[in-house]
């Protein structure tokens, strides 16, 4: 099996509602990206 990471730079609507459910207490707004704050998945 192959996993692979990749760093999410922009969200789309199923990641915001896939990120949303990881993190219920956090709106979709409050987790921008940036240099200092990344998402990996």
């Amino acid at each position: 099996m192959k996993l692979t990471i990749l760093r999410l730079e922009h969200f789309s609507a199923q990641d915001q509602i896939d990120l949303g459910k990881i993190w219920p207490e956090y709106s979709a707004s409050s987790l921008s990206v940036d240099e200092t704050h990344r998402i990996y998945a």
